[in-house]
């Protein structure tokens, strides 16, 4: 994998898409610059890497969440984008 340019820790889905805050459907701030899912299965918990990416992407203004299943990681997109999945 790493000679395909994977990096350890770089979260599984990264969105680089601002959340808004709006008002009236007009947006008046970013209130998040992109969302960053860990996918996590059963009890596995991050690695030191993944919670070094995971500083530093909240740091730059990311939301990050961990995900342990489909629907969790669907719900976490839907909330981040104010929708209904």
């Amino acid at each position: 994998m790493k000679g395909l340019g994977v990096r350890a820790g770089v979260p599984d889905v990264l969105i680089p898409s601002p959340s808004y805050v709006s008002i009236r459907d007009e947006p008046i701030a970013i209130f998040f610059h992109g969302l960053a899912i860990e996918l996590k299965a059963g009890k596995n918990t991050t690695t030191p890497e993944q919670d070094c990416w995971h500083k530093n992407l909240r740091a730059a203004g990311w939301q990050v969440n961990v995900c342990r299943s489909f629907d969790e990681a669907r719900q976490a997109i839907a909330d981040y984008f104010g929708v209904k999945p």
